[in-house]
């Protein structure tokens, strides 16, 4: 029997995941787990703010700063290829 997992990130913000996806202990081309994912997706939203005025260097400042923190985080999330490295360099770019 599959349950969803509801996650709360914030007082605004739930995650709904598959409990299928929560026994899983690596997500390819992601992050090493569920909750590295999880910490990620909370961190990306504080920090980026697509909605509100966004200059081109608080954008750069800010995609750096997460770079570096992904980085010491999880390391597998930060390789060449992998996800969340092409989703920074797009935000850093001004493409998302």
């Amino acid at each position: 029997m599959e349950i969803d997992v509801l996650v709360k990130l914030s007082e605004e913000k739930t995650v709904k995941v598959c409990s299928a996806l929560k026994k899983r202990t690596a997500f390819d081309g992601m992050n090493s787990s569920l909750t590295m994912l999880i910490d990620f997706i909370d961190a990306f939203s504080r920090k980026i703010d697509f909605y509100g005025e966004y200059n081109e260097v608080k954008r750069q400042k800010d995609t750096k700063e997460l770079s570096n923190q992904f980085e010491l985080i999880d390391k597998n999330a930060m390789k060449e290829g992998a996800w969340w490295k092409f989703i920074l360099e797009q935000t850093e770019n001004g493409i998302l």
